[in-house]
């Protein structure tokens, strides 16, 4: 049970634990995910890198962005899909392949309408910047 617990979107919420570990849930998608401590630390701190790695997304350039932030949690950028991934992975012991588990969270990059001097997207959408916090968190 958390400490404290933030209401950040209508269903996503922000808990800390007693030990400052922390979650992050969606209740109408079932989505979670967990950090002790130090992996918060380390999520913090690659913040500023997703940021640059989901504006790069959003003008279509080619973005494989996957960050390693402990105990088998990675979060990840990809152009293809308009999504932040913070999802757990294990590694399989028959071919040392990592692959996701279903536990994690994810969100969808917001898009807008186009603006004159606007970058639209694939289907004539100017894609806005979302701050990795207010998407996850």
């Amino acid at each position: 049970m958390a400490a404290y617990s933030v209401n950040i979107k209508s269903s996503r919420y922000v808990g800390v634990d007693g030990k400052n570990d922390v979650t992050i849930r969606d209740d109408v998608k079932g989505q979670r995910a967990f950090f002790m401590a130090p992996q918060w630390a380390r999520f913090v701190g690659e913040m500023h890198d997703i940021d640059v790695a989901i504006q790069h997304a959003m003008t279509l350039k080619p973005t494989n962005f996957k960050r390693h932030t402990g105990r088998n949690w990675h979060v990840s950028v990809m152009h293809e899909v308009p999504i932040v991934d913070v999802q757990h992975w294990y590694v399989r012991k028959t071919d040392n392949s990592l692959q996701p588990t279903p536990v994690g969270v994810a969100d969808v990059f917001a898009v807008e309408q186009p603006e004159a001097g606007s970058h639209p997207d694939r289907k004539g959408r100017a894609a806005t910047r979302s701050n990795i916090i207010t998407m996850l968190a």
